[in-house]
């Protein structure tokens, strides 16, 4: 075992963060296929950030921060 102090200690603390297209791809899900081979659906940098943007305005969902919500999709969409 490794204590995760000792870890974080270890570092200098500097982090060269890689520079990135937005439109690189980010996740991709494959899904099962009931109509032959299995599909994939790919999910850029660009529009994961926009869509947890759009999902965090209060118009779109009427959500806030008291309240809980359970996703429920199909299990094919891990990334729910």
């Amino acid at each position: 075992m490794q204590s995760y102090e000792t870890l974080l200690a270890a570092q200098d603390g500097d982090f060269e963060w890689p520079l990135l297209d937005e439109r690189q791809a980010l996740i991709l899900c494959y899904m099962s296929g009931t109509t032959g081979n299995p599909k994939g659906a790919l999910y850029s940098h660009r529009s994961t950030t926009l869509h947890a943007y759009a999902a965090a305005l209060p118009d779109a969902m009427g959500a806030s921060s008291s309240d809980a919500i359970l996703p429920v999709v199909p299990m094919f969409h891990v990334n729910a």
